[in-house]
């Protein structure tokens, strides 16, 4: 099972890379996708892999997005995709 002990995993379908996710808080959960500059990307957010949801957007500005997912703490198991958008 590739969700095994995973409470929060990210995933990217991106030439970007995620910078590892710090714990999950009470307050939320963050995450940061580092890529190219002016870049936009969609976090989505799925809790089988397969039903995916569109969470929200940020864009590179400096070097590295900041994504806060708010919801994280009332969900069993939620896992995140970056995917780079026009």
């Amino acid at each position: 099972n590739v969700a095994a002990g995973c409470d929060v995993c990210a995933l990217l379908r991106t030439k970007a890379k995620v910078r590892a996710p710090g714990p999950l808080k009470s307050d939320g959960f963050q995450l940061t996708v580092l890529g190219d500059y002016g870049a936009h990307y969609r976090i989505d957010g799925s809790s089988d892999f397969s039903t995916w949801t569109p969470l929200g957007t940020v864009t590179n500005v400096f070097g590295a997005a900041v994504f806060s997912d708010p919801a994280a703490p009332s969900i069993a198991y939620r896992f995140y995709r970056a995917v780079q958008v026009p």
